[in-house]
């Protein structure tokens, strides 16, 4: 049976809406770390540098796993095989407004998950 070598990172409840970090996902999923560390790096949006986190820490994870076993994998060799950003839970927030009102909004935030293979 061949082993699975597929490593992930997650981060929960990450204080970014989904809708503003989904493109930035979609722009390295299929492609290689090295690739994808270099596009998140030019890339100018918050969600870039929450994205890259979560991608180091799915290399980390997927090198000491592999020393764990017994082998070395290079990290140039890994590949992101999934990339997606789920919706998280909304807090309800009130804003003031004209007139001593409040109006409501919703502080959105999101699930972050990089698989590298």
């Amino acid at each position: 049976m061949a082993e699975d070598r597929r490593y992930r990172a997650e981060w929960r409840f990450a204080d970014i809406s989904w809708r503003k970090a989904k493109p930035v996902a979609e722009l390295i999923r299929g492609r290689g770390v090295n690739e994808a560390r270099a596009i998140l790096r030019v890339t100018k949006k918050r969600a870039a540098d929450m994205i890259l986190k979560v991608l180091e820490s799915a290399v980390a994870n997927a090198l000491y796993e592999s020393q764990r076993k017994g082998d070395y994998i290079a990290p140039d060799k890994l590949q992101v095989a999934e990339c997606y950003v789920n919706r998280g839970p909304y807090l309800k927030r009130w804003r003031a407004c004209a007139r001593g009102r409040a109006h409501p909004y919703r502080h959105h935030s999101s699930h972050i998950r990089v698989v590298v293979e």
